[in-house]
């Protein structure tokens, strides 16, 4: 690994000590390895954000990193990384990853199939991305963070489950921060290109996550478009959630028959 380069934010930022150097030192081992025992070149990690969200979709990043550039400096699980941080690093991973991409999964797709069939979506589509930017060569691996119970249907590329990879991965953990990063920005402009639910709900704030404030809101105003209904079998009668889940069906169905005419 190389070590990180000096920025102009080092002024802003405490310097790095020999304990963070030695825990990027870490996180990047892994890759090092399968580079130096396997002879890989191309390495992908995948990570999801919004998988506990009670609103919007679920979004999985995948993230490609180049050997040749240095170490992102405090680049970690990105819920551990303060929002500067995060943004620094996305920033520079979007800048100098070999290939990058987000996955989304609607809260339709969420509600009908189950988070486990909505990351796998979005994971394939993220994938599918990545590969078209390695010029159709799938990656020599990818590492996902979980512990297998993710599916991702293919043969044709190796697959590695990391139960807490996104702390202990580099490319791992750049992929929970595209991912988080994307996620958080479409939260973001729910609030503002909405036309006033989403900013009653706060999702520039809470990201469609229960939060004591968000779930108090769900309970005295009721849930919105965004909301997934899966999700608030704890907060809402089974009765009207069932009513909406059939209301939004329907809606699905007449917008398919429309647009295939």
């Amino acid at each position: 690994m190389r070590r990180p380069r000096r920025s102009v934010n080092d002024r802003l930022e405490p310097a790095l000590d020999v304990r963070e150097l030695a825990r990027l030192d870490d996180l990047y081992r892994t890759e090092e390895r399968l580079r130096r025992q396997r002879g890989y070149r191309f390495i992908a990690g995948a990570d999801e954000a919004g998988r506990g969200a009670l609103a919007g979709p679920l979004m999985v990043g995948v993230v490609v990193l180049d050997a040749g550039k240095d170490a992102i400096p405090w680049l970690d699980d990105s819920k551990k990384m303060t929002v500067r941080r995060r943004a620094e690093a996305c920033e520079r991973i979007k800048e100098e990853a070999i290939a990058w991409a987000v996955g989304s999964a609607d809260i339709h797709t969420i509600d009908k199939y189950g988070p486990d069939h909505a990351e796998s979506v979005a994971l394939v589509e993220a994938f599918k991305d990545v590969k078209t930017q390695l010029e159709g060569v799938n990656p020599d691996i990818l590492l996902i963070d979980g512990d297998g119970a993710l599916e991702f249907p293919s043969d044709d590329v190796e697959v590695e489950y990391l139960v807490g990879g996104d702390s202990t991965v580099a490319v791992i953990a750049a992929a929970s921060v595209v991912a988080k990063e994307a996620r958080d920005e479409y939260m973001r402009r729910l609030c503002e290109l909405g036309e006033g639910s989403e900013v009653l709900y706060n999702f520039d704030v809470n990201k469609g996550y229960p939060t004591a404030a968000h779930i108090k809101v769900i309970k005295k105003h009721g849930f919105c478009e965004h909301h997934r209904l899966r999700y608030l079998k704890k907060h809402m009668p089974y009765e009207i959630l069932t009513e909406e889940y059939q209301k939004r069906e329907k809606k699905i169905a007449a917008k398919k028959k429309f647009s295939t005419g």
